[in-house]
């Protein structure tokens, strides 16, 4: 169960350092890391609003997945019920992000 906890709180942590860089506006239009759509790449402005508004998430993302991590954990869960929940949350957060970056892009279109 210590395991599935640290696996758990290991993602929220790195949606966290993955987000930070993003919402500072740091990382510059790249082939590897970022929103990497047509409409990002063409233009630096969408590229750094596009990431400054999904590294915000990230962030917020990355703390709420540590501390669901960590309550569940100490609801004294079976293994299978808080990685099922655990895999729900991760499944969850990436649904939202995805969901987050299109919806962006077509207000900027708009």
């Amino acid at each position: 169960m210590a395991v599935a906890l640290v696996l758990f709180v290991g993602f929220g942590v790195l949606l966290v350092l993955l987000g930070v860089p993003l919402a500072l506006r740091l990382v510059r239009p790249n082939l590897l890391y970022g929103v990497r759509l047509r409409q990002t790449l063409e233009d630096p402005d969408v590229w750094y609003g596009a990431n400054a508004y999904i590294g915000r998430f990230l962030v917020g993302a990355g703390i709420v997945a540590v501390i669901a991590a960590v309550v569940l954990y100490f609801l004294g869960l079976s293994l299978v019920v808080y990685a099922s929940i655990g895999v729900a949350v991760v499944v969850g957060l990436a649904i939202a992000l995805l969901l987050l970056a299109l919806g962006y892009l077509r207000r900027l279109a708009a």
